[in-house]
């Protein structure tokens, strides 16, 4: 709160490993793709990059169709250790999913937030190993069977506590791409058709 920014991207540009940035209450129009429109710092074992709502205000981050390739909210492909804490992640304007974390990003926690309306595909992607998906509402995701609500092919994750509904396909599916996943806990979530 010292050093306020207009735009989360401005205050994701002032961040080091340990830092956290408190989004005011609003709309944020502004998509954060990795590599095309923002570069996103790592954070450490124990000081992670956060960036969360400030207090109890209620913080939407929904960005036009014409912000990074109308493609996606977030997309991690090379960060680690970032924690997104309280945030409402809208896609209705994307054209895939609400998060994609790549596998180059590891140790990515997504927590007590809302993600929705990915009608093009997932809503959340998990590639990047030791990922946290973590007491999320999670819903309208996917416009067909092969559209989930959480979809990885990640290592030691953990998707826990979370209310996930108006999927099209699963509501969590573990894929085995070139490789079977390992160790991955999923446990103590709600699905809703």
């Amino acid at each position: 709160l010292g050093t306020p920014k207009l735009t989360i991207a401005a205050g994701i540009g002032c961040m080091a490993a340990g830092d956290i940035t408190y989004v005011r209450a609003g709309t944020y129009v502004e998509s954060f793709y990795e590599g095309i429109n923002i570069t996103f710092p790592s954070g450490t074992v124990g000081n992670p990059i956060t960036i969360a709502k400030y207090l109890s205000e209620e913080v939407t981050i929904q960005p036009t169709h014409d912000l990074a390739l109308g493609l996606r909210v977030i997309n991690f492909n090379t960060a680690d250790y970032i924690t997104l804490d309280g945030l409402i992640l809208d896609a209705v304007n994307m054209d895939y999913d609400v998060v994609q974390i790549e596998s180059g990003s590891t140790n990515i926690i997504i927590q007590n937030s809302t993600l929705k309306n990915a009608d093009g595909n997932n809503c959340i992607g998990l590639w990047g190993n030791n990922g946290q998906i973590l007491n999320n509402t999670i819903q309208t995701c996917g416009s067909s069977s092969l559209h989930h609500g959480i979809y990885t092919s990640a290592d030691d994750g953990i998707i826990e506590g979370n209310t996930i509904s108006g999927v099209a396909g699963y509501a969590v599916q573990i894929h085995s791409e070139s490789r079977t996943p390992v160790n991955n806990i999923i446990r103590r979530n709600t699905y809703h058709s």
